[in-house]
C-alpha cells in the first residue's frame, strides 16, 4: 500500500487495484480508463479529475471530494458515503449497489446514469436535472433531498422514498410502480400522468400537487394528505383509500 500526493498527475489506463490513496491530492488528475478496483480514496481530493471509463468497483471514496469531476465510470458496490459530487458529470455512470448515504449530488449531470440498487439515504439532489433516462429504480432514497428535481418520465419503480422531500419536483409521467412513498413530501410536485400503481402512499403529503391523469390502481392512500391537490381524470379504481387528510381541489365543469 502507498499514498500518492501530486498535482495534475497523468494516470490514464493505470492499473491501481487495491491502492491506498487516502487524503491524496488528485485535483484535475487524468485517471481515464484506470483500473481502481478496491482502491482507497477516503477523504481524497479528486475535484475536476477525469475518471471517465475508470473501474472503481468496491472502491472506498468515503468523504472524498469529487466536485466537478468527470465520472462516467463504474462504481459497482463502491463506498461514496458523505462524498461531494456537486457539479460532477455522471453521464452514463454505473452505481449498482453503491453506498451514497449523505452524498452531495447538487448540480450534477445524470444523463443515462444508473443507480439501480444503490443506497442514497439522505443524499442531496436538490435542484438536480435527472432527465435523460437516469435509472433510480429499486433504490434506497430514504430521507433524500430531492426538492425541485426535474425527472419527467423517469424510472423509480420499487424505489424506497420514505420521508424523502420531493416538494416542487417535476415528475410528470414518472414511473413509481410499487415504490414506497410513506411520509414523503410531494407538496406542489407535478405528477401529471405518473404511474403510482401499487405504491405505498401512507401519510404522503400531496398538498397543492398536480395529480391529473395519475394512475393509482392498487395504491395505498392511508392518511394521505391531499389538500387542494388536482386529481382530475385520475385513475383510482382498486386503490385502498382510508382516512384522507384534506380535500382534493374542486373541479370546475
Amino acid at each position: 500500500m502507498w499514498k500518492l500526493i501530486s498535482e495534475e498527475p497523468i494516470l490514464g489506463g493505470a492499473q491501481l487495484v487495491d491502492i491506498n490513496l487516502t487524503e491524496a491530492n488528485l485535483v484535475s488528475a487524468n485517471l481515464y480508463r484506470a483500473k481502481l478496483n478496491e482502491a482507497i480514496f477516503e477523504k481524497g481530493f479528486l475535484s475536476l479529475a477525469n475518471l471517465d471509463f475508470a473501474i472503481l468497483s468496491e472502491a472506498t471514496l468515503h468523504r472524498a471530494n469529487l466536485s466537478e469531476a468527470n465520472l462516467s465510470a463504474f462504481f459497482t458496490d463502491a463506498d461514496l458515503e458523505d462524498a461531494n459530487l456537486a457539479g460532477a458529470d455522471l453521464t452514463a455512470a454505473r452505481f449498482y449497489g453503491a453506498k451514497l448515504t449523505d452524498a452531495n449530488l447538487t448540480g450534477a449531470k445524470f444523463y443515462g446514469a444508473d443507480f439501480t440498487g444503490a443506497i442514497l439515504t439522505r443524499a442531496d439532489f436538490t435542484g438536480a436535472d435527472l432527465r435523460g433516462f437516469a435509472l433510480l429504480g429499486e433504490t434506497n432514497l430514504i430521507s433524500a433531498a430531492l426538492t425541485g428535481i426535474k425527472f419527467p418520465g423517469g424510472m423509480l419503480n420499487d424505489a424506497d422514498l420514505r420521508f424523502a422531500d420531493l416538494s416542487g419536483a417535476n415528475l410528470t409521467g414518472v414511473f413509481l410502480y410499487g415504490a414506497n412513498l410513506e411520509n414523503a413530501n410531494l407538496t406542489k410536485a407535478n405528477l401529471r400522468r405518473a404511474n403510482l400503481k401499487n405504491t405505498n402512499l401512507t401519510a404522503t403529503n400531496f398538498t397543492n400537487a398536480d395529480l391529473r391523469e395519475v394512475a393509482l390502481e392498487g395504491a395505498d392512500l392511508i392518511r394521505t394528505i391531499i389538500d387542494n391537490a388536482n386529481i382530475s381524470n385520475g385513475k383510482v379504481f382498486g386503490a385502498n383509500v382510508w382516512d384522507l387528510v384534506g380535500k382534493f381541489k374542486e373541479q370546475r365543469i
